[in-house]
């Protein structure tokens, strides 16, 4: 872990082509490792109720693409869209940030990625 975010090495030393994929919790992001395998960076805020830290934000501008993937309920959207305004406040551009909608893959309010590749929420 470093600077509070899971799944970045110490040292932030990580492909700039690979997009980033940023979800909420741990659990996400190694559901994403295990189904992706190496394709994708993925990190995790860690925390629902804080806004992701400025300085992680910064370390995402080099990347080509940031994917951001909320859980389905108002604080997961809310984290996520707050983290692409700081990112395009920062500099980077409308067509380097995707929002991915899990709504219409989920069941419930709260399922998140993780429970999409469990099985365990029922695809609508």
């Amino acid at each position: 872990m470093s600077d509070g975010v899971y799944g970045l090495r110490e040292g932030w030393d990580i492909e700039i082509d690979r997009p980033i994929l940023l979800v909420e919790s741990h659990r996400d992001n190694e559901k994403l490792y295990e189904y992706f395998g190496g394709n994708f960076h993925v990190i995790s805020s860690g925390s629902t109720k804080n806004s992701i830290p400025k300085n992680v934000l910064e370390k995402l501008l080099k990347h080509r693409q940031v994917i951001l993937i909320p859980d389905n309920d108002a604080v997961g959207i809310a984290l996520m869209t707050k983290a692409a305004d700081q990112l395009i406040e920062l500099g980077k551009s409308n067509d380097q940030i995707r929002m991915v909608d899990i709504a219409s893959h989920v069941q419930n309010e709260g399922d998140d990625i993780g429970d999409i590749i469990d099985g365990s929420s029922r695809e609508n």
